[in-house]
């Protein structure tokens, strides 16, 4: 930068007018400029302080920068531009300040240089009156940032977290969700999600000052650790059925299609957790279904174990509707899950419950995926069975089987003697007799039952012969059982 000041007076003057255009602020800060103006905000000269400082108040509205004049040890000569004898310094150096206090990792320094110091002897002074509203602005940055980092910090302790109750706080933090300032929002959620966390009297407290509302607006935010601890609380709160209720008004389904595509993994952490939650309602898994389809099934391709186990506890929530679990199989749910199992790594306790889950939801998707129905498993009224699907094959609902026309191909839609095996375990079940049901190939169908011989208190297992000689009871694991199974 040129040391004659006449230069110096118009090239800030440039630099000021410039500022305002956002190409101008990136060209700006790619090529250094913020050192040398920093320098000039102790120039002797008022009017370089002031183009200066407009142009590094321009430049503070980019979180760069901000970052950038913390780096650059930009805080000391703006709070000494507070002494200034021109008003107009003094404001411009306020509002910088406000821009730079939003970022919570300024306030160490702020404290450090006396910051708060500083904005009380302009507050005291009644003839900066003017002045007044700006410096409080400044303190209240401060003041908000850190009473919302305290409370995020004191709900590691039960005892604390009640306090936060009792004194009524989260009305408070609640208000700040709505603030423009976005590290603020981003510390009130994080407060929210911390105080919230295994805490059903604080849910209710969230609840009760309307926090939810607010939260479900913020899964829209900008800022990702924003919108990561939005889900979280809304998680944390959506296990009480009344609340979580009032949640799904608020549009939160619709709210969540983005953050699930987000490539954040804290994001996808809390995204999945909070739709775990909200699908133990059926209206949740109906407008899943409806309007945003199964992002779940993306989500077995990470490899982040708690990405994984959330997915697998929603997938594990949803299939209690069966038509749920038809279409999540049919978007590769179930082979997805099944390639996790196989690997030693990524195999859990919760993966090997969202296939059970998904299978189980189902006797009728049940048979015809995996082509086996144990003793355990009792057929009930509205079991089909829409035969054998390969791999990436569609599979078709109750509903749409019955609209499709007659013909000599039609699967079997309801318990009939067009199978002699699948009936005989319908009646198997009806009389509580031990009868698996077993899918072979070219559409074979074969019953076990477990009976006890009468000179011996085991029980033994027979293949049941519906064909060649009906009612004859084959010993398995013998020639004659497997020429009956396989031949």
């Amino acid at each position: 930068m040129a040391k004659n000041k006449v230069i110096q007076e118009f090239a800030t003057l440039c630099l000021s007018s410039l500022s305002v255009r956002f190409v101008s602020k990136v060209q700006f800060f790619d090529n250094k400029g913020l050192p040398p103006l920093i320098q000039l905000l102790s120039s002797p000269d008022p009017d370089v302080q002031k183009n200066s400082l407009e142009t590094i108040y321009n430049q503070v509205q980019d979180c760069n920068s901000r970052w950038a004049m913390l780096e650059l040890s930009g805080i000391p000569p703006l709070l000494e531009l507070l002494k200034s004898d021109y008003p107009v310094i003094q404001l411009l150096a306020l509002k910088t300040l406000q821009n730079i206090t939003t970022d919570k990792d300024t306030h160490a320094t702020f404290r450090e240089e006396k910051g708060f110091e500083k904005l009380l002897n302009i507050l005291n002074n009644e003839s900066f009156s003017d002045l007044h509203a700006a410096a409080l602005q400044v303190v209240a940055n401060c003041m908000r940032l850190t009473v919302c980092q305290a409370a995020a910090a004191m709900s590691f302790h039960g005892a604390s977290k009640d306090s936060f109750r009792d004194l009524g706080g989260f009305p408070a933090v609640v208000a700040l969700l709505s603030s423009k300032n976005v590290a603020l929002r981003e510390a009130a959620t994080e407060a929210l999600s911390n105080l919230t966390s295994n805490h059903k009297l604080n849910a209710i407290a969230v609840f009760e000052a309307k926090g939810h509302r607010y939260l479900v607006q913020q899964l829209q935010d900008s800022c990702p650790r924003t919108v990561a601890n939005a889900a979280a609380t809304l998680g944390n709160v959506a296990g009480q059925e009344v609340i979580r209720c009032s949640i799904l008004q608020h549009g939160v389904i619709q709210a969540l299609v983005e953050p699930l595509k987000s490539t954040d993994t804290q994001v996808l952490i809390s995204t999945t957790q909070c739709l775990a939650e909200l699908a133990c309602d059926a209206d949740a898994r109906t407008e899943l279904q409806r309007d945003v389809g199964h992002p779940l099934d993306n989500f077995f391709m990470y490899l982040n174990k708690e990405v994984l186990k959330n997915a697998c506890l929603a997938v594990s929530v949803c299939a209690q509707d069966e038509l749920t679990a038809v279409e999540m199989c049919n978007f590769g749910a179930l082979e997805m899950l099944q390639e996790i199992n196989k690997s030693t790594n990524l195999r859990s306790r919760f993966s090997e419950m969202a296939i059970n889950s998904l299978l189980n939801s189902s006797l009728s998707l049940k048979y015809i995926l995996t082509g086996h129905l144990a003793s355990t498993d009792i057929i009930k009224e509205g079991f089909y069975d829409a035969g054998k699907v390969l791999s990436g094959q569609r599979i078709s609902t109750l509903e749409e089987l019955s609209k499709q026309p007659l013909n000599t191909h039609r699967p079997i839609i309801v318990v009939n003697t067009a199978t002699e095996a699948l009936l005989y375990k319908c009646l198997a079940d009806y009389t509580r007799m031990s009868c698996t049901l077993v899918r072979g190939e070219y559409n074979r169908a074969w019953n076990e039952v477990l009976l006890k011989e009468n000179s011996s208190r085991q029980s033994c297992s027979f293949i049941v012969d519906l064909m060649h000689q009906p009612g004859q009871l084959l010993e398995a694991n013998t020639p004659a059982a497997f020429q009956y199974q396989y031949t």
